[in-house]
């Protein structure tokens, strides 16, 4: 992958060069309506005042030239702030604008003139020192005899503090709430997302700060989108990284310094400077300089990237990334296998996602592209990569969710949908007390299995008891505490006494597809299933007893085993479960629908030796629940069958052990039990019926 070339691909597509630096206005919930405000310098009259401006519309943030705050420790000198950065305009924006117009020789100009004249009438007190302004509160026009006292704190989001000469006690409010104070607007549905400051001259005049041209060439200016005539150098010219094209204007500090702290281009400035420290006399500023075209080329690319290819993987931020193999590069086309890939990443239903993406136009090109992920975490300063998945060929992408929908269709009694976004669900994700995730397993997971690195079976069977233990230990709570991939709230409330059954199940199953996904792919390790050279014990003939709804059953549950490559250690623990199920019925019906057999799996794992002694528990509480009778019993039988065969040779590990067990469990929550009582029936029928309501 190629992250820079990507980057500035995407940028050569651009109407004017300031649009890489319009960002996006703060997002607002679908039945509210954004508006504009604009804050009013009367210079006649000295005094300032809100006042309600127009809708916000989809071109607001380009019209009013937004672009944020200002990053790092420079001026904070752009002009139209949005509602919780307002403590800059009430503060230093005015001084250090007036600093900035300066320091370009641009102080005889209009805009610095009127700068000036507010000075004059006293509305705001300018400074040399940045950060160092300010307006005059004390003509700040507020209703309700309102003035301001000052704010919390002199940073981005600062709260007003305000006080009333007609009552003790001072309040503090939010910015957006002070705009409403400001203009009287107790419509909550009504937000103000962007402050415009407006300057009422002494003729009457208002204009717009922002829109002085000597504004607009100010930031070209500092940000190097507009290129100073540059003098031919007398020395050899250098060559860009990204055209490989020789320049005059050829650097890199002057340019990667006005790179979004939060955006895929704070990597490329990483990296060089990282790189230049690591290796002895490596010059970053040779290897790595940019031209001025390509350094808006990524400029405009990144902002792109931010906006139009950012999706979600394990709940972490990801820029996802097509790339060209051979074909000529397709904006629109690469746009459109973005969409589908970050629709994969949420879809439950990888056999929806396919009829989706056969929609798509071109699907035969799919071909000629990769996907490239970069998976990033930022707290709007700082950017840190989790993990990159590179160079994913679409047709793989495409090829892991066909088998997911093929298995998913080959196992539709038990599991109604599975998708590559189903895998998050899969393995326990901890979450610390500041919302930090732990998401660092899935990730490893994803790209193991989109790049095609082998994946250990024994490393599942971890992720899935760890997955069973964490779980289980929440639903256990009036309140589901942590571990909020797994959908354990979702369970309370759909499935409610049945929550832990279903989870067991729909977790097992999943695992149970993705086992046979990896096998097709052939990146599946230590599977004993592929890898044993002794052939197992192949399948007995039909099961026959007196009881043709147990032989179905039986029958039934061979086959099962068959289609997921059980080996014989596997199939003798699966029935070991279906009979901890069968106890698990009973207890429900007697112990008020808790199941004190699942307290005797120890999830951490449990040895060969432990299995048969909880076996003789499971035999125990049967025969003192007095459900001895062909059905029990054939069970037993196949267990005895299985494992007397490979007892002294035991290969699976304690986590397997505990899998396989779960899985004979699993199974038998979409199954009846064929010998089940009047009263376990109606058990059974409220939880497939729970099941069944919440799958439709």
């Amino acid at each position: 992958m190629n992250l820079t070339a990507i980057t500035a691909t995407l940028g050569k597509y651009r109407s004017d060069d300031i649009e890489c630096l319009i960002e996006e206005l703060p997002r607002i919930k679908n039945d509210e309506q954004g508006y504009v405000v604009y804050m009013v310098f009367d210079i006649k009259h000295k005094k300032i005042y809100f006042e309600s401006g127009e809708p916000v519309k989809e071109d607001t943030a380009k019209q009013f030239l937004y672009f944020g705050n200002n990053s790092g420790s420079g001026f904070q000198y752009y002009l139209n702030r949005d509602a919780e950065s307002l403590s800059y305009l009430l503060t230093s924006t005015i001084s250090d604008l007036y600093n900035m117009l300066c320091k370009y020789d641009m102080q005889g100009g209009k805009m610095a003139l009127i700068i000036k004249k507010m000075e004059d009438s006293g509305l705001v007190t300018l400074s040399k020192k940045k950060g160092a302004g300010n307006i005059n509160y004390k003509m700040f026009l507020l209703p309700d005899n309102y003035l301001i006292k000052g704010l919390t704190e002199n940073t981005n989001k600062a709260k007003i503090t305000l006080s009333k000469s007609t009552e003790d006690g001072d309040k503090v409010v939010s910015p957006e709430q002070f705009i409403r104070i400001g203009i009287g607007e107790k419509n909550k549905k009504n937000r103000f997302l962007l402050v415009v400051p407006v300057v009422l001259q002494e003729d009457g005049q208002r204009v717009v700060l922002s829109e002085y041209p000597e504004y607009i060439k100010l930031v070209k200016l500092d940000k190097n989108i507009e290129n100073e005539s540059c003098t031919p150098s007398l020395q050899s010219k250098k060559v860009c990284y990204i055209c490989h094209k020789e320049k005059d204007d050829v650097k890199t500090e002057d340019y990667i310094k006005n790179f979004d702290r939060k955006g895929i281009n704070k990597l490329f400035e990483i990296t060089t400077k990282n790189t230049s420290q690591i290796l002895d006399n490596f010059n970053y500023e040779n290897t790595y300089s940019i031209c001025h075209d390509c350094y808006l080329d990524l400029l405009n690319g990144d902002k792109k990237i931010q906006k139009m290819f950012r999706g979600k993987i394990a709940g972490e931020d990801v820029f996802i990334l097509p790339e060209g193999l051979i074909k000529d590069f397709d904006y629109n086309f690469l746009y459109k296998l973005k969409r589908e890939a970050d629709l994969a990443l949420k879809e439950d239903d990888a056999n929806n996602w396919l009829q989706n993406i056969e929609a798509l136009a071109s699907v035969d090109e799919i071909v000629y592209y990769s996907l490239n992920f970069v998976v990033y975490r930022t707290d709007g300063t700082s950017f840190s990569v989790l993990q990159t998945i590179e160079d994913v060929p679409t047709v793989r992408f495409k090829k892991i969710m066909e088998l997911i929908g093929h298995n998913v269709n080959m196992m539709w009694q038990h599991i109604k949908y599975m998708s590559l976004a189903s895998i998050y669900r899969l393995i326990p994700v901890y979450q610390d007390k500041n919302s930090n995730k732990w998401t660092g397993k899935v990730l490893s997971l994803y790209k193991a299995l989109l790049c095609g690195e082998q994946i250990d079976m024994n490393e599942l069977f971890s992720y899935a008891c760890e997955g069973l233990d964490k779980g289980l230990n929440q639903l256990k709570k009036d309140e589901v505490k942590n571990y909020f991939n797994m959908g354990l709230a979702e369970y309370k409330k759909n499935y409610k006494d049945y929550a832990d059954d279903y989870f067991i199940r729909n977790l097992i199953m999943g695992y149970l597809i993705l086992f046979n996904v990896c096998r097709q792919l052939n990146i599946l390790i230590n599977d004993k299933a592929c890898h044993d050279e002794k052939k197992e014990v192949s399948n007995m003939q039909s099961i026959k007893t007196a009881s043709e709804n147990v032989n179905n059953s039986i029958n039934d549950m061979e086959n099962f085993l068959d289609m997921q490559q059980y080996t014989n250690e596997a199939k003798a623990l699966f029935y070991l479960g279906v009979l901890i199920k069968r106890v698990a019925i009973y207890q429900m019906v007697k112990e008020h629908k808790t199941k004190p057999i699942l307290k005797k799996i120890q999830f951490q794992g449990m040895t060969n030796i432990e299995i048969y002694r909880l076996y003789n528990e499971v035999v125990e509480k049967l025969r003192q629940y007095k459900r001895l009778n062909i059905f029990t019993e054939t069970v037993m039988n196949r267990f005895h069958y299985y494992y007397g065969c490979i007892k002294d040779t035991w290969k699976l590990d304690g986590h397997a052990n505990v899998f396989y067990i779960m899985s004979g469990y699993a199974y038998m929550v979409s199954s009846s039990m064929p010998d089940a009582t009047e009263e376990e029936q109606e058990i059974e029928r409220e939880e497939i019926i729970i099941g069944k309501e919440d799958n439709d």
